[in-house]
């Protein structure tokens, strides 16, 4: 089986602001995929000049999911690449494994 490495990227409501998820390609450790989803969710308020949070309570408190993945639906929208991502319980083919938090 394939392992991935742990980066955590995001989905964004309407590609741009709030943040709904954060996911990482591969089955992670809980406490280290969440760690890992502070840092990038303070670099992604920093990035739109939205003030970093102190407490990353709702992060920690998040229930961690381990499902299976697909990137589809690969759109352009001005300058940003847009997509979503297909979920499912089980394994199919042409997915991948996925850990990912709502919050």
């Amino acid at each position: 089986m394939k392992t991935y490495g742990l980066l955590v990227d995001c989905m964004l409501e309407e590609c741009n602001w709030p943040i709904t998820e954060m996911f990482s390609k591969g089955h992670q450790p809980e406490t280290e995929f969440k760690n890992v989803c502070k840092e990038v969710y303070a670099e992604v308020c920093d990035d739109n000049g939205e003030e970093v949070p102190t407490d990353f309570s709702f992060i920690d408190e998040s229930r961690l999911y381990l499902k299976w993945g697909k990137t589809v639906g690969l759109f352009e929208d001005g300058k940003r690449v847009g997509w979503t991502l297909s979920e499912s319980k089980e394994y199919k083919k042409g997915y991948y494994p996925l850990t990912k938090i709502n919050i």
